[in-house]
């Protein structure tokens, strides 16, 4: 339909601004954190179809709350939140 395929190179360019940006911050990759919480809004939402947590669980969680900072150590390979960080080289 397009003559030399033209449509399909314009379709893979990336914006001036994204490549001048890419080249100026070195990107970590992106993390996963809160497994727990996704657990716990998998088994609360999904399964048992609750819209608010009960006092009992709510108690609970915060009581575990310490242990739940261990997960900062790994990588995790899913999570409820994302964690995505960029670095400006210094000048």
């Amino acid at each position: 339909m397009f003559p030399h395929g033209a449509a399909d190179r314009k379709s893979q360019r990336q914006p001036a601004a994204a490549t001048d940006l890419t080249r100026q911050v070195t990107l970590d990759p992106p993390r996963f954190m809160n497994l727990v919480g996704l657990l716990g809004w998998t088994f609360n939402g999904r399964i048992l179809r609750r819209k608010h947590l009960s006092p009992v669980q709510l108690a609970l969680f915060e009581t575990l709350m310490p242990l739940f900072t261990l997960e900062d150590r790994f990588v995790l390979p899913i999570g409820l939140g994302v964690y995505a960080a960029a670095e400006k080289p210094a000048a």
